[in-house]
């Protein structure tokens, strides 16, 4: 190909749009992550080097995006329902997939700072009251 060709092709607008999108699709992994049962539902999305599909290297990436400790860390989850366990999990996720982080529920009542994006962020119980985490409490009228 002649130097004036390969001009032609650089100065093209659409082409440079589209190596780019060949380059992320094929070198990135976009995921959508959040922490379980908080107040604020949204997910935010990260991008996992596809070199690195690795459940160490999804496990660092969740502690950075959401401020955690690694041994905050319960599990990770693929929703709706499947536990993400090995690299192979990994390597099987697709663009956009849902993963929810799952906090140990020692932690529940602690404030996260920058959790999905919003600072001092307070944990919820699964049954969606503060007081209550536990089944064996006793409700007080």
């Amino acid at each position: 190909m002649s130097l004036h060709c390969l001009k032609q092709l650089a100065g093209n607008v659409c082409l440079k749009k589209f190596i780019l999108f060949v380059f992320h699709v094929f070198l990135e992994l976009v995921l959508k992550i959040r922490v379980a049962n908080t107040a604020d539902p949204d997910f935010i999305e990260v991008e996992l080097p596809r070199n690195e599909l690795t459940y160490q290297a999804l496990l660092c990436l969740c502690c950075k995006e959401l401020d955690l400790n690694p041994h905050q860390i319960k599990k990770l989850r693929k929703l709706p329902n499947t536990k993400l366990r090995k690299d192979k999990d990994i390597q099987r996720l697709q663009n956009f997939q849902e993963i929810e982080v799952m906090i140990d529920a020692t932690n529940v009542y602690k404030s996260m700072q920058n959790a999905n994006g919003v600072n001092n962020l307070l944990m919820l119980p699964a049954n969606g009251y503060q007081s209550i985490s536990k089944k064996d409490q006793t409700i007080l009228y």
